[in-house]
């Protein structure tokens, strides 16, 4: 962990988005999304979560994307005490080029190649349990095998988050409106074994908001219906065979033994490099 003095103050970190999860409501926050990615700023690669993000405040311009490379003024927050959160200031965001797959993954996988598989779900699990807050809450970690996915409906979409969502998108003082925040109406569900030797397993809900997003585009049609899409999306193609999928994972801030799939990383089976290799 990098050590950086009076870390209240504010400091200036570049990272890689490589998280995104869907929106969630909150009556302290309002509407608010969970950021993660790879701060590259230092010495060494490491996991850095960004919250809140007002992400649908922000102007189209200042809106970046999964793997793009942005700059931003950030601080440690009072009561999130996760090691890797940081809030972050909005209004220095600088966004970068995107790190697309166009030339193939050899500059994604020098993104998180020293994070791959250094930690197993089992054992950040054990650690949260023990020391709560202050334990490790993110990792990118290899599945020793994916046995399913459920796509359920959502059940958390309950009138009092209804309401707060429309709280949330009512115009602010310079009369700014947005639409109000709709559920993801599906919730999809990894079932899956990590690589610590005495595993018995893991059901972990993705929230990236992918998921979100395609369960209220998506239509039922010739390509079934879209829980069936979402299945042949999230586990058929993203954990095929034929990809070296990996999770990135993160803990609930007030139930820190708590984790969720916050984001997958699926590159074609045998892509990464050489150079990168253990």
């Amino acid at each position: 962990m990098r050590s950086e003095g009076n870390l209240s103050a504010w400091q200036t970190i570049e990272m890689v988005v490589t998280v995104k999860a869907y929106p969630a409501i909150s009556n302290k926050y309002g509407e608010s999304v969970c950021v993660a990615g790879v701060r590259t700023d230092g010495a060494a690669m490491e996991l850095v979560r960004l919250f809140p993000v007002g992400f649908r405040d922000l102007a189209p311009g200042a809106q970046f994307k999964k793997y793009q490379r942005v700059k931003l003024r950030v601080k440690k927050g009072i009561t999130d005490r996760r090691p890797e959160t940081w809030h972050p200031d909005l209004g220095s965001l600088e966004l970068g080029p995107i790190i697309d797959t166009a030339k193939g993954w050899r500059e994604r996988w020098n993104l998180v190649s020293d994070l791959a598989g250094q930690y197993t779900t089992c054992e950040i699990r054990e650690r949260a349990a023990k020391i709560g807050q202050n334990s490790t809450s993110l990792a990118l970690i290899k599945p020793a095998d994916v046995s399913g996915v459920t796509v359920t409906p959502n059940p958390d979409f309950d009138p009092a988050t209804a309401a707060a969502a429309e709280a949330a998108a009512m115009p602010d003082l310079f009369q700014n409106e947005k639409q109000v925040l709709r559920a993801a109406p599906f919730r999809v569900q990894y079932d899956y074994r990590c690589e610590f030797r005495a595993c018995n397993g893991h059901s972990q809900s993705l929230i990236d908001w992918e998921v979100g997003v395609a369960g209220l585009r998506w239509r039922d049609g010739k390509a079934g219906t879209v829980r069936e899409q979402l299945k042949i999306k999230f586990y058929d193609e993203m954990c095929s065979s034929e990809r070296d999928v990996h999770f990135f994972i993160g803990n609930q801030h007030q139930n820190p033994g708590s984790f969720m799939v916050i984001g997958v990383f699926w590159p074609p089976r045998n892509s990464r490099p050489e150079s990168v290799l253990f």
